[in-house]
């Protein structure tokens, strides 16, 4: 058998890696790792994020885990001042997400202050699907299983 990968986490351009943590907090993620800038300041350069559910035998499916890494910047270093703006018409990927409670998620993330779609029924996802965009644009589509 050949060598090959065995896990896959996107890696998302940001302008503010504090703030994306925070967005990315509210559905459930954690800081796992985190690269701040060697100059002294508090500017974090990189961020790695994880959710899972601890307990192994409450889990439906092997996958049921997420991760982000989160990068300042446009060319992934601290190259884009405090500020800048990244075009969100340019963010070409989507993350796709899944959760067991997906009203339960939504009335958080509105009470957060989260502009969230209504979920929409979809004959591919058992409890329907929302969607949402974090801070600099990037699209995160949550269906409920």
């Amino acid at each position: 058998m050949a060598t090959r990968v065995s896990y896959s986490v996107p890696m998302l351009r940001v302008i503010d890696v504090e703030r994306s943590i925070h967005f990315y907090e509210l559905l459930g993620f954690t800081v796992t790792g985190m690269l701040r800038d060697e100059s002294g300041t508090t500017r974090i350069l990189w961020a790695n994020l994880s959710c899972h559910r601890g307990n192994p035998e409450e889990r439906t499916t092997e996958n049921e885990s997420a991760a982000v890494m989160l990068t300042l910047g446009q060319g992934g270093g601290s190259d884009l001042p405090l500020g800048a703006k990244l075009d969100p018409t340019k963010q070409g990927a989507s993350l796709y997400m899944f959760t067991k409670d997906i009203e339960g998620l939504r009335a958080d993330l509105v009470r957060n202050g989260i502009d969230v779609t209504e979920i929409v029924p979809r004959p591919y996802m058992e409890k329907g699907e929302m969607e949402l965009r974090d801070p600099d644009g990037w699209r995160v589509l949550v269906g409920g299983v």
